[in-house]
């Protein structure tokens, strides 16, 4: 890409000239980041990786506050989906303005923002920054990147789930007495929504019956079927 294409694409909002490219120049990959910041307008959604979690922690803090003051003032919508670890979680949980699902094993990257163009960070072996960006605004690309996204969102988990998740983990032998209503539809919701394959059920008829009642429960219920978690009761 050269600059005059870089200025075409600028003074459009990255809608004219339609073009898909792997963007090579450090300084016209850095403006085309920043840009994808300052142009959205209706929503911005990313996938990352471990590798584009630890590079956006160090060296893109401030632009992703940028992003999320954005969120704040102008009511953008702001979806990630990132493998969550026990190194990376402080960072992740203290993106305020953005709504954050789990997904195990993610081994690439990608944002999109307001349907119009998406870009793929390339990291190459022993490289902390990236090396590469491809970029692409063609409506029929970006849709395909739209589905998958979305795809993808249905399946993972929230947020709250996997730091409950990670909780778990860090104690082999976790156990907890809860007596209060409200901390027992917290403990079971988080359980549901942590479930990967099968999720089985034993319950007095009391029980059910209260949780049958509760929508957030059936729509939990619905949502794991529709990820093919297997549900016994």
């Amino acid at each position: 890409m050269d600059d005059s294409t870089l200025r075409q694409l600028r003074e459009s909002n990255y809608y004219h000239p339609e073009i898909t490219e792997v963007i090579f120049d450090p300084k016209i990959m850095l403006t085309m980041a920043s840009d994808s910041a300052k142009f959205v307008q209706v929503g911005y959604d990313m996938l990352w990786d471990t590798i584009m979690s630890e590079f956006i922690s160090k060296y893109y803090v401030d632009g992703t506050r940028f992003v999320e003051q954005q969120a704040k003032e102008k009511g953008i919508k702001l979806r990630l989906i990132v493998e969550i670890t026990t190194n990376n979680k402080d960072f992740i949980n203290s993106l305020e303005y953005h709504e954050i699902r789990h997904l195990d094993g993610i081994r690439s990257n990608i944002g999109i923002f307001d349907n119009r163009a998406y870009m793929v960070a390339i990291f190459h072996k022993e490289s902390i920054q990236p090396d590469q960006i491809f970029f692409s605004n063609s409506k029929t690309l970006v849709k395909q990147q739209r589905h998958l996204f979305d795809s993808l969102w249905d399946i993972a988990i929230p947020l709250s789930a996997r730091n409950k998740e990670l909780e778990y983990q860090q104690d082999s032998h976790y156990q907890k007495t809860l007596t209060n209503p409200e901390d027992i539809k917290r403990e079971i919701n988080d359980v549901i929504q942590q479930c990967r394959k099968e999720l089985l059920i034993i319950s007095s008829t009391k029980l059910l019956n209260h949780l049958h009642l509760s929508n957030d429960f059936l729509l939990q219920i619905s949502d794991l079927l529709k990820r093919g978690v297997c549900v016994r009761v």
